[in-house]
Parts: structure tokens; C-alpha cells; sequence
């Protein structure tokens, strides 16, 4: 619970940033270093609980880890997008569970801590993105391989306004989350291992303001 509160604040915090989604970054504020990855797209293959019409649609996802130099958390940082003009729009609910399917048919169940959903109306194709922390123990065994996801969200109708609580999934022949998530790690770890104490160093550095000062 401690550690899910102090992730729900530092992703606050860099959320507070801006945008800079669609390319790798990492971004240094407060004592608190964050890297993350390029993000990667696939497709939802049509099956589900509704059976809706999910063929286009995305889910976009990457991983990102938040560290204050002493503790490292990592988190899986996803966001749903529909087919422009499509009959549905999707969002995650409020604490969405993402469950993933090992190769053994084991499964890992995750849970968003925070998301932050569409408000423009001109974008209503897209639902911003959902954090779902993750442990080293769940990291390792998602390296192993992983044969099948789903994913719990919101389902609306666009036609007819009806909003239904629903799920999608993603079958793969092979493996590809497993693989994409262990390159991933290598490269944080590469980037944190390099840069992370520079960073913080100067960071440290800077006058930081209290925000209480003459209030």
C-alpha cells in the first residue's frame, strides 16, 4: 500500500511535466528520476465478454520506472485507442485489472493506481494513459513469455450512449510482450545505471521552493 501511494505521487509529479509521449525520455524533478520507453501498439483481436467490434483498435503500451536513487519502481503505462468514426469508444475504469497469461498458464493480475481519461471531445478516440505498477518478481516472469492479455474497460456505444463494463483480449502465436518488456528493462536499466546519479546530483542542486513560502 505504501509503495503504491509514493507511485501514485511521482507520476502525479511527472505528469505535471507535459507530454512527451512517443519517444524515449527521462526526465529528472524533485529528487525523483523518471525513464521510459518508446511505446509499442497492437491490436485487439475481436474477442471478448460483449464480443464488440474491436477490429483497429489499439492498445499502446510501455514501460517506465520512477526512482528516488534508493528505491526503483517500476510500472506498465498503457492508453486505449478506437478506430476514428468507429460504433465504439473504450476508456479504462477506475482501478482497470490487466491480467496477463504466462506461458506455463500461470497469471499475473495488475491494477491501475491512476488514469487519466479523455476530456476533449475532439479526441474522443483516444483514452489517455492508465499505470499499472509492477514488481521485479512479475517483471522476471513476463520475460518468460507471455501467450495471452486481457484487459478490462469501459465499452460505449456511441450510437446508442450505452456504457457497458466490459473486457477485450490479445492472443499471440508467440510471444512478443515478454520479449518487448525484457528489451525494454535492459534499456532503463542501461539509461538508470549511466545517468541516474548525474542527474540526481544536479538536481539536488537546484533551489527548490517551498510552496508555503509568504502564503
Amino acid at each position: 500500500m505504501k509503495t503504491t501511494k509514493i507511485l501514485i505521487l511521482l507520476i502525479l509529479l511527472m505528469c505535471s511535466l507535459g507530454s512527451y509521449c512517443k519517444v524515449k525520455y527521462t526526465i529528472v524533478n524533485n529528487g525523483v528520476i523518471l525513464i521510459g520507453t518508446k511505446p509499442r501498439a497492437t491490436f485487439f483481436n475481436g474477442s471478448g465478454f460483449m464480443k464488440v467490434n474491436t477490429n483497429n483498435n489499439s492498445l499502446i503500451y510501455s514501460l517506465e520506472l520512477y526512482s528516488n536513487g534508493n528505491q526503483m519502481q517500476f510500472a506498465l503505462k498503457a492508453s486505449l485507442v478506437a478506430a476514428i468514426n468507429r460504433k465504439y469508444a473504450f476508456a479504462f475504469p477506475s482501478k482497470s485489472k490487466f491480467l496477463l497469461k504466462l506461458k506455463d498458464d500461470s497469471v499475473i493480475e495488475l491494477t491501475s493506481i491512476l488514469h487519466k481519461n479523455i476530456t476533449d471531445p475532439s479526441q474522443a478516440n483516444r483514452c489517455f494513459d492508465s499505470y499499472f505498477p509492477l514488481s521485479m518478481e512479475q517483471l522476471n516472469k513476463i520475460f518468460d513469455g507471455v501467450k495471452k492479455i486481457r484487459v478490462e474497460i469501459i465499452t460505449l456505444d456511441r450510437k446508442t450512449d450505452k456504457i457497458v463494463t466490459d473486457y477485450v483480449d490479445l492472443d499471440f502465436n508467440k510471444d512478443k510482450i515478454g520479449k518487448q518488456m525484457k528489451e525494454w528493462y535492459d534499456e532503463i536499466i542501461e539509461e538508470y545505471t549511466e545517468n541516474s546519479h548525474s542527474l540526481l546530483s544536479n538536481d539536488a542542486n537546484i533551489e527548490k521552493k517551498d510552496i508555503k513560502e509568504n502564503f
